[in-house]
């Protein structure tokens, strides 16, 4: 197990345990605050995701921008992540064949980081999807 996030991170900096590896340019692990209350984590990166290598920047992204401004909350305030740390082929979601990609990613991947919550105040997780 990880001893802390940056051991996690450094684990999948070149991650081929599926084949989701194969059409990345990016490997898109997560943005934000390690300390922070809330987690909002999506599905998987998008395009523009796997270009910038930073969760939530597409459309999604400049979206939840908006509500966060509205709101008055700061995105560097929260801890932002997707399950899978690569992106889906022609953007698909992956919850309908996780038993050929992306089932690493949500067994270890998940499972580690709720292990590194232990270290940080984490309290919200909030799944983000369509």
């Amino acid at each position: 197990m990880y001893q802390n996030w940056e051991e996690l991170e450094q684990s999948i900096v070149d991650c081929k345990r599926c084949k989701l590896c194969q059409g990345r340019s990016n490997i898109v692990f997560a943005e934000g605050n390690k300390e922070a209350d809330v987690m909002l984590i999506g599905e998987g990166p998008g395009a523009d995701e796997d270009r910038e290598g930073i969760p939530f920047v597409g459309k999604a992204g400049q979206l939840m921008n908006k509500a966060f401004d509205a709101l008055n909350i700061e995105r560097s305030k929260l801890y932002i992540a997707n399950v899978v740390k690569c992106r889906p082929p022609n953007n698909r979601y992956l919850f309908c064949s996780f038993s050929l990609d992306g089932s690493c990613c949500v067994h270890g991947y998940i499972s580690a980081t709720n292990h590194c919550n232990s270290f940080s105040r984490i309290v919200w997780i909030i799944c983000v999807t369509k």
